[in-house]
C-alpha cells in the first residue's frame, strides 16, 4: 500500500512554462542521429512572444514525481479559409538518460489528442517536418503520413471526420500501452516496493 502521507503525484503529462521549456530544451535538446533539436523557443524575442500570448504555442511536459523527462511544442496556425487550424509539432525533446522508454510517443500523442479536441481551433490537419527517425516512427504508428524520401521532411495527417475517430483512438492506443504500467510503477517505487522497475531517474541522479 502506497505511503497516504507520500504527496508525489507520479507520472503527469501538464502543460508548461516558457521558462521551463527553455530550461529543459537547453540542456537536452540534442541527439546523435541529428545533432542540436531546434524549437519555437530558441531566441530571446520569440520566447517573450511566447510568454505574453503574441504567438500560440502549446506545451507539455511529461513529468515522472519533481523530474521532467520530456517535453513538446505544439503550435497551432490558422488556416486562410476560415476558422480552421493546423497544428504543427514543433518539437520533441527526451532527457537524455530517459531515451528509449516510449516517452517521446506519450507525450506526442497527448498534445495531439488535447489539441485536436479543443472546439476553438477547428483542428482539420496536423503535420511535422520530422526528421528524427524516432519522432518518424511514432508519428507513423498515429498514423501519419511518411515523410518523402527527398524534398521537404513533412509528415502530416488530415483530420477530416472519419479521420479524427481514426486519429483520437490511434492517440488513446499508444497512450494505453504505456499510462497503467507506469502509473503502477509509480506506485509502488513511492511505497518503496522492491518490484518496481522505476522508469525516471533515482532521486541521486536528478538535477
Amino acid at each position: 500500500m502506497a505511503d497516504p502521507t507520500d504527496t508525489k503525484p507520479g507520472y503527469r503529462i501538464v502543460p508548461l512554462t516558457v521558462e521551463a521549456f527553455r530550461d529543459f530544451a537547453k540542456r537536452y535538446a540534442r541527439s546523435e542521429e541529428i545533432g542540436p533539436i531546434a524549437t519555437a523557443l530558441d531566441k530571446d524575442g520569440q520566447a517573450r512572444d511566447a510568454a505574453s500570448g503574441a504567438v500560440d504555442l502549446r506545451l507539455y511536459g511529461l513529468y515522472g514525481c519533481d523530474t521532467l523527462c520530456a517535453i513538446a511544442c505544439l503550435q497551432p496556425v490558422a488556416v486562410r479559409t476560415g476558422s480552421d487550424h493546423a497544428v504543427k509539432l514543433d518539437s520533441v525533446v527526451v532527457h537524455g538518460q530517459m531515451r528509449q522508454r516510449g516517452l517521446g510517443g506519450m507525450i506526442v500523442a497527448h498534445a495531439f489528442a488535447d489539441i485536436a479536441a479543443d472546439p476553438d481551433l477547428d483542428v482539420t490537419r496536423l503535420y511535422s517536418h520530422a526528421v528524427h527517425p524516432a519522432t518518424v516512427k511514432l508519428l507513423a504508428r498515429l498514423g501519419f503520413g511518411r515523410p518523402p524520401p527527398t524534398g521537404a521532411p513533412l509528415a502530416a495527417i488530415d483530420l477530416s471526420e472519419k479521420g479524427a475517430a481514426a486519429f483520437n483512438d490511434s492517440c488513446r492506443r499508444t497512450l494505453a500501452q504505456h499510462e497503467n504500467y507506469m502509473k503502477v510503477q509509480c506506485t509502488l517505487c513511492r511505497s518503496g516496493n522492491r518490484r518496481a522497475r522505476q522508469w525516471c531517474l533515482p532521486d541521486k541522479d536528478k538535477k
